[in-house]
């Protein structure tokens, strides 16, 4: 739960401005607040703070995960896009309504651990 917390503050800290940082706020509260902001992304404005969010997420997921010389908890493959990875996570949020009120980055670390599993990932420590 440790590196969720790190992820997040990495998060936070790769956006600037004040409004972007208030969108940040919201989406990383709830599934709920994710959904409404990502499920339709009907500005290119708001498809930035979206994919940001998800990048900034992946980014501290990598990091923490290199600190501490373990396994990613998922592997997207590379070919994989970030608007692909936006459509994994509010499909998990829709398939999962009584979940929808726990953390974003909850929810968007099992959906992306669903849909792509490191089956064939060496272990480490």
């Amino acid at each position: 739960m440790k590196w969720f917390i790190f992820a997040l503050f990495l998060i936070l800290l790769s956006v600037g401005g004040q409004t972007q940082q208030n969108e940040l706020h919201t989406l990383k509260e709830s599934g709920n607040a994710f959904l409404s902001e990502c499920n339709t992304t009907e500005t290119l404005f708001q498809k930035g703070i979206c994919m940001g969010y998800i990048v900034g997420l992946n980014d501290g997921i990598k990091v923490e995960a290199g600190l501490r010389d373990v396994t990613m908890p998922y592997c997207i493959p590379e070919n994989v896009t970030n608007a692909q990875s936006m459509k994994v996570i509010n499909k998990f949020i829709n398939d999962n309504p009584a979940k929808a009120h726990m953390r974003t980055s909850v929810l968007a670390t099992a959906a992306l651990m669903d849909a792509f599993p490191c089956e064939n990932a060496p272990k480490k420590k």
